[in-house]
């Protein structure tokens, strides 16, 4: 019986080979489509994963962005109440009663650091050309009339009426700087 078998597969080897070949092609193919399903899979998976990574990337940027704001408006609150006390301290100025103008220079010598802290360079010179002018007006109190005090006397009052002190410190409170506005 093997004899058999093996005559018949001798007398029709070609037929074989092509049978063979049949399968191993369909094989093959039965393979690749298998292959194509497992990489569409995991292109899935990996957007997916990308997406869900942008996500966190993007709740990370928001969270920063809203400390960021947030940093930003404390900032502008902290600058407020220093050019409210200028304010004060330049209407204080020209009250040209000695324990008033002394009480000015406590209050100018505590926001000495915050206005350093806090603004540029073109405040902090602000604040010596304060200091300056009422350190005078403090020295000259007794003699109004002197060429000194009147000019120290003239700058405060620019600074009050003629909105000066508001021109010194609008980059720094302008709510357009903060976002706020547009």
């Amino acid at each position: 019986m093997m004899q058999k078998f093996i005559n018949l597969c001798n007398d029709n080897q070609g037929f074989i080979m092509i049978v063979l070949t049949a399968i191993y092609v369909l094989a093959t193919i039965s393979i690749y489509r298998a292959n194509r399903k497992s990489t569409k899979i995991m292109e899935k998976s990996l957007l997916a994963s990308e997406d869900s990574a942008s996500a966190m990337y993007d709740n990370i940027d928001l969270d920063q962005f809203i400390q960021n704001q947030n940093a930003r408006i404390q900032l502008f609150n902290l600058r407020i109440e220093v050019y409210k006390k200028i304010e004060k301290i330049l209407k204080e100025a020209l009250s040209y009663d000695h324990v008033r103008i002394s009480a000015v220079f406590i209050t100018l010598s505590n926001i000495r650091e915050d206005i350093y802290f806090l603004f540029g360079d073109d405040i902090s010179s602000y604040y010596v050309e304060l200091e300056n002018n009422i350190s005078i007006i403090k020295q000259k109190l007794d003699d109004k009339t002197s060429d000194e005090f009147q000019e120290s006397a003239n700058w405060i009052l620019s600074q009050i009426e003629g909105k000066n002190v508001r021109d010194v410190f609008n980059k720094y409170l302008n709510l357009k700087n903060y976002g706020a506005l547009r």
